[in-house]
């Protein structure tokens, strides 16, 4: 093999690392706009204060940090 394997990996990685800490900076952005806010169970104070009236039957949206497998 002409390059190093080690090498590809850290690029690879250092790319996910960026692009998660993008994601998590998004949704924290959006958390503070309110419109995510009722996603997050863990923000109690939070969630009671976003009016959220849902109109008719509405599917549960699976919580962003499922699709990424973080606990």
């Amino acid at each position: 093999m002409g390059k190093n394997p080690i090498k590809i990996l850290g690029i690879v990685n250092l790319i996910l690392l960026v692009g998660l800490i993008v994601v998590i900076v998004f949704v924290k952005q959006k958390q503070k706009d309110g419109k995510i806010g009722y996603f997050f169970k863990k923000d109690e104070e939070e969630i009671e204060t976003i009016p959220y009236k849902p109109v008719g039957p509405v599917p549960s949206p699976a919580p962003p940090r499922q699709q990424f497998g973080i606990k």
